[in-house]
């Protein structure tokens, strides 16, 4: 739901500050670090473009940033791209599995899973009533 992915989103500023101050980041990937920060008070803003754009700079910046896609595909879920937020959030895992954006980003995907299935069995169920 757009409340439990805002909620995420918060949880991980404690998490991106440390970073972005030096406290467990690396220097290489300051920049990427520091538009993902931006993108998501963007995010937290409801601004959905203007946070797509800085996730996409932070990607750009370093491909292999796992918090980055995991935002991506938050934001592409909330603009109504779920296809392309299934595809940040896969790219989330298969670059740093173990971390806290690939858990993020496995949950979102769980839940897009469930949803589908729910979605299949309700109509399964309309089309043996209808006949």
């Amino acid at each position: 739901s757009p409340r439990a992915a805002l909620q995420g989103v918060t949880r991980d500023t404690k998490k991106l500050t440390k970073a972005l101050i030096g406290e467990g980041g690396d220097a290489e990937r300051a920049d990427a670090i520091a538009l993902t920060e931006a993108g998501r008070k963007a995010y937290n803003a409801k601004n959905y473009t203007k946070a797509e754009k800085y996730f996409r700079e932070a990607i750009s910046e370093d491909s292999g940033y796992a918090w980055a896609h995991t935002y991506l595909g938050h934001t592409a879920y909330q603009q109504g791209k779920a296809e392309e937020a299934k595809m940040h959030w896969n790219r989330a895992v298969d670059t740093d599995f173990n971390s806290d954006a690939a858990a993020k980003a496995r949950k979102k995907l769980q839940h897009l899973r469930r949803s589908k299935n729910r979605t299949v069995d309700e109509l399964k169920d309309r089309l043996r009533n209808s006949l």
